[in-house]
């Protein structure tokens, strides 16, 4: 598995026809890689005429308090020859291939610019956002939020040209932690992968990291009575790496096929907000602790 996720990211290079040989790396000396992060919150817009359904379980659930707004974040990557391959990973249930070509045309002159190869897109499969794919409205009506969807578009355009903006040389690790307890299968046959992996990014500047974290568990840690709007898990497991690293995380969702979750739960009464901590936290600590000794 390890050798897969390792080749996952050098297919993505690849993809983006982005190779060492496409400049001449023997007359170049230092780093191999150049990256940078940014992200932007999602406004949950007020006012709106279309209601504001929560996504993952009930038709016609509208939201009801925003513990933490959702996010698009964005990782930029080259081989230190300028033109590299973009990732977007945003906080929500699924995005249709529709948002996705809305999202790369309102890159369009960011792709010209900057002379991206491949915008690589992804949701962390979210449970407490807000619904970005029409599913969860009123039983035959449109769940989606015209405004939200415009400030979705938008978080990613400006998360794009952050993670351009502040990219910086480097040198980039693999590395890879067994969870325990974390997850269960609900139905059979029970497979699952246990393994959170990571690839971090070292600046030669010294300064704070960026890490890509990759782990296999729907993000409705928070179930099915909650309406709070959040990032779930992977929010608190990327605020927490911030705090404790000072290091930038940008979550991926793995095979998390139907239905692998976190089984995290609380003492006494089920609290969604603690859960979703325990769990964030509990998922932060394993990957703060990976030794990622593979360059």
């Amino acid at each position: 598995m390890k050798r897969i996720l390792a080749l996952l990211l050098c297919a993505l290079l690849l993809a983006g026809t982005l190779t060492l040989s496409s400049c001449d790396k023997d007359k170049t000396d230092g780093p191999a890689f150049c990256m940078g992060f940014g992200y932007a919150e999602i406004d949950v817009p007020t006012g709106s005429d279309d209601p504001l359904c929560i996504a993952g379980y009930h038709q016609g659930w509208e939201i009801g308090e925003v513990s933490d707004n959702q996010r698009a974040s964005a990782v930029w990557i080259d081989t230190g020859c300028g033109d590299g391959i973009l990732l977007i990973s945003v906080d929500c249930i699924g995005l249709s291939s529709a948002t996705c070509d809305d999202i790369r045309d309102a890159l369009k002159d960011f792709t010209k610019r900057t002379g991206c190869r491949s915008i690589n897109i992804f949701s962390t499969h979210d449970h407490a956002g807000v619904d970005t794919l029409g599913l969860w409205g009123d039983v035959a009506m449109n769940g989606k939020n015209a405004d939200f969807m415009d400030n979705l578009i938008a978080a990613a355009v400006s998360a794009a040209e952050d993670a351009y903006a502040s990219r910086r040389t480097g040198e980039l690790y693999f590395g890879s932690a067994e969870t325990t307890g974390m997850q269960r299968d609900s139905r059979t046959p029970e497979v699952y992968d246990p393994n959170l992996y990571q690839f971090r990014f070292a600046p030669q500047d010294g300064g704070a990291g960026i890490r890509v974290v990759l782990y296999a568990a729907h993000a409705e840690s928070m179930r099915g009575d909650n309406t709070l709007v959040s990032r779930d898990y992977p929010g608190v497991l990327c605020d927490r790496v911030k705090a404790a690293s000072g290091d930038d995380t940008l979550f991926l969702q793995g095979a998390i096929g139907g239905l692998i979750m976190t089984s995290v739960q609380t003492d006494g009464d089920f609290d969604a907000v603690e859960n979703r901590d325990v769990t964030g936290q509990r998922l932060a600590d394993c990957a703060l602790s990976i030794d990622p000794a593979a360059e």
